[in-house]
């Protein structure tokens, strides 16, 4: 006969009802695992340095020709040392899946970006340089033309001015020697369209293309506009390189509705070496079927959440077993109960504890990878952020957003980024933190700042049940390195040049346009004011802080929210200053819009300003207006403009407000300034 002892019976109890525990929450974890992501607009980016994600890198990489991946960068033509054995090479490398450019059943075409740092370097010991390398899209997949070496560039196999069907291509070239078909000799930047002859040049110094640089490539789907900058980061002392040409309304004379992008280069009987470091790229279209990535799998919620039941009941099996076996063995005498007693609470109080650890890791793992688990962006390190911000001291501290601090920092591939530490939520459960990583994690473009990734730590994960969990959330954005709006027009001695104000109001508006009317779904900013512009060192407006931001979903009917009145007094839409029930509309951001805009005319907010201009508008009014500091030196046609535009955005029916197509527009040309209809004014 067995003799069960009552510690036996406990750990029985015990045992099963952490088990129990245990389903109920793997199966939480898989329920939650299993929700469908949103198709998200095309974004990948690389990092070659990072030798860690090599074979990651690889996977989702078309290489051809001599291209090669090496440690930290990808070599697209020979590297042997020795010039004679780089010779007549070429080679390209593409991003593995086909880039959705247009689609003809619904009329939408790609804004897409493209940023990349690549170098080109004459071997030691010659003057010698050839040819050159590019920047492409093409038919998916990419075919690297036999014959393609040299002047070709990798593009064509063909001297003849146009390409045939399958072998169509759009380039931007970087050309280190000139040919006889080049509108300009020397080096060059270039744009190609079907043919090696470039439509659009820039000439550059000689031997300039010889060192490590940064390329940004834009394409605008409403002005159809294909714009390149060249930054010459071996030597900054050199001024940046532009060039940009209107490509044709019609894009499937170019290229078909898939391509494939890349870049590719070639050499001759003259040599030079072409790599790339990293390459970033961002679209706003979704691709029609989407993988997840190969450089997030193994990482997403549903993988971390499927532990391994066996290995953590097995050591249970093994303590109920020897807890069986002591109570077997044990005699009815009492002080065989009470060891019995003692052995038993032991592995009961052992075994829960390793369960409840392994439970809590498990959901420490769960709650730290949801925060990003649909985004494609990069998942950084507490512990590499901390090094690069010198544990978030005082000294790196570079600005306050809409709820966390901002620091400056670099990463351990010298990559410069801005750390915005999250330190308050205004709706709670982190959802300013999730909007900000949803609504820029699916931008791109040159005017709204480029979010790189984002980061989870948790401490005290141990004591989820009290809800004593201590969670920080980071955002890495690019570091805009030039400050922002406020600080140029109140704090700093000099004085911003008319010419520079221009150039803000056209970038702000660029990215307010972008927003509106090109993400698909739009994204309302919110919080539009002069400290949220940031500024690069050519004062390129860069829009930032989205920590207020709502995207529209599909069949979500969020024209009316109840909610907290948000934003900054200053800048806000009259509508939304209230609790309650706020209309969300694009007109909102319209009406901040204005607000700035005569900020960055007059030099000073003024209310008392917005309403005399609404009332009474003088015929001297853009002398009257004008910041005194500019003293008479501005455009009046310009400037003239800009307060129109003000004015009509600040409108306080929201209904006379224009939207951002017409308001872009009028900057352009001027003319009428019609209000936005309304079903140009959709709600968010």
């Amino acid at each position: 006969m067995v003799v069960v002892s009552p510690a036996t019976a406990n750990a029985r109890i015990c045992i099963f009802l952490t088990g129990c525990l245990l389903c109920f929450l793997l199966s939480r974890g898989h329920v939650h695992a299993a929700a469908a992501s949103p198709a998200w607009p095309l974004s990948f980016s690389f990092d070659f340095s990072n030798t860690s994600n090599n074979r990651l890198q690889e996977q989702d990489l078309r290489l051809e020709g001599d291209a090669e991946k090496k440690d930290d960068l990808v070599d697209l033509t020979c590297n042997f040392g020795k010039p004679e054995k780089n010779e007549y090479c070429k080679g390209r490398m593409s991003y593995r899946d086909p880039v959705p450019l247009y689609d003809n059943s619904t009329g939408e075409v790609a804004s897409f970006t493209t940023t990349f740092t690549f170098s080109t370097h004459i071997l030691p010991n010659t003057t010698w340089k050839g040819e050159g390398i590019t920047f492409f899209l093409s038919a998916y997949p990419s075919r690297l033309p036999l014959q393609s070496w040299g002047s070709l560039l990798g593009l064509t196999d063909s001297y003849d001015t146009s390409a045939p069907g399958a072998g169509r291509f759009v380039a931007v070239e970087f050309d280190t020697s000139s040919d006889w078909w080049d509108p300009i000799g020397d080096e060059h930047i270039g744009i190609d369209c079907n043919s090696i002859t470039s439509v659009s040049t820039t000439r550059l110094l000689g031997y300039s293309l010889n060192g490590t640089m940064t390329a940004t490539i834009t394409f605008d789907n409403t002005t159809r506009t294909l714009e390149a900058t060249l930054h010459f980061d071996y030597d900054p002392s050199l001024p940046t390189a532009r060039i940009k040409t209107q490509l044709p309304d019609r894009l499937d004379d170019l290229l078909p509705p898939e391509v494939s992008v890349g870049f590719s280069a070639a050499t001759s009987n003259y040599t030079e070496l072409h790599q790339i470091h990293s390459w970033s790229f961002s679209s706003t279209i979704a691709p029609r079927a989407r993988e997840t990535p190969t450089w997030l799998r193994g990482s997403n919620q549903s993988k971390v959440m499927r532990c391994s039941v066996r290995k953590v009941i097995d050591p249970f099996i093994f303590a109920y077993n020897s807890i069986v076996r002591k109570g077997v063995n044990c005699r009815t005498t009492q002080p065989g109960r009470r060891r019995s007693f003692i052995i038993g609470g032991a592995f009961s109080a052992i075994a829960l504890v390793v369960m409840w650890s392994i439970l809590s890791w498990c959901r420490w793992r769960s709650t730290r990878d949801s925060f990003g688990m649909a985004s494609r962006l990069k998942r950084f390190k507490y512990h590499d952020l901390s090094i690069a911000t010198d544990r978030f001291s005082d000294e790196k501290k570079i600005g306050a957003g809409g709820f966390g601090m901002v620091y400056s920092g670099s990463l351990k591939t010298d990559q410069p980024v801005a750390v915005k530490k999250i330190l308050k939520d205004s709706r709670g459960d982190f959802k300013d933190f999730l909007a900000e990583l949803d609504a820029i994690g699916r931008t791109g473009h040159g005017n709204v700042v480029r979010l790189e990734g984002w980061c989870c730590s948790i401490n005290n994960f141990m004591f989820w049940c009290l809800r004593r969990q201590n969670i920080k959330l980071f955002l890495v954005y690019e570091l805009v390195p030039n400050g922002n709006l406020h600080q140029h027009l109140h704090e700093r001695a000099e004085v911003l040049t008319w010419a520079k104000r221009y150039k803000i109001v056209k970038g702000i508006g660029s990215a307010l346009h972008y927003l509106h009317h090109l993400c698909k779904p739009s994204i309302l900013h919110r919080d539009v004011k002069p400290s949220n512009i940031l500024l690069d060192h050519d004062f390129n407006a860069k829009l930032g802080d989205f920590g207020l931001s709502r995207v529209a979903r599909e069949n979500e009917d969020s024209s009316l929210l109840t909610a907290m009145a948000i934003g900054t007094a200053d800048y806000m839409d009259p509508q939304c200053r209230k609790h309650g029930q706020v209309k969300l509309r694009s007109s909102s951001d319209v009406y901040s819009f204005g607000i700035v805009l005569l900020e960055i005319v007059h030099g000073e907010n003024n209310p008392d300003l917005v309403r005399k201009l609404h009332t009474d508008r003088p015929e001297t009014f853009a002398k009257d207006v004008a910041d005194k500091k500019l003293a008479g030196q501005f455009d009046k046609t310009e400037m003239e403009r800009v307060i129109v535009l003000a004015i009509r955005c600040s409108e306080r029916d929201e209904n006379q407000r224009p939207s951002m197509v017409a308001a872009m527009q009028f900057l352009e040309n001027g003319g009428e300034l019609p209000p936005a209809t309304a079903d140009r004014s959709t709600p968010l």
